[in-house]
């Protein structure tokens, strides 16, 4: 029952946080690239961000990194296909062509994944904070 209830105060609250966007987006003039590619991932992560600063502050670098790389592989391994089987039923047009500069960041960002994951520490960094 307490799940129900959870369900539907965030169905709510998310409902409300779409018009308010709608808002900010024709009283500020905010470009709704810049609010659907930036501001809203930004929102919508803020937990693993959060997780993520409190693991570095305490010195879990690993953590930390294993935190950003999940959040990374989630997005690409389950939501990214989600949204284009759910635009292929819908008969919407979306296909995943990159700009060659996407390309180049994508393929530096796996490549720097892939060093990491293979080295048996955090490639020796050890942050101290006073």
């Amino acid at each position: 029952m307490l799940i129900i209830i959870l369900l539907i105060i965030a169905y709510t609250l998310s409902e409300h946080l779409v018009s308010l966007i709608n808002t900010a987006i024709t009283k500020f003039k905010i470009p709704e690239k810049i609010m659907g590619i930036i501001i809203m991932p930004l929102i919508g992560n803020v937990a693993e961000y959060i997780t993520a600063i409190y693991a570095s502050l305490k010195n879990k670098i690993n953590l930390s990194i294993e935190i950003s790389i999940g959040s990374s592989m989630q997005l690409l391994l389950f939501t990214l296909p989600t949204i284009i089987i759910i635009a292929f039923l819908l008969g919407l047009p979306l296909t995943l062509v990159y700009s060659f500069y996407e390309l180049i960041i994508l393929i530096i960002s796996i490549g720097l994944a892939f060093l990491y994951s293979r080295t048996e520490k955090a490639i020796g960094w050890k942050v101290q904070f006073y």
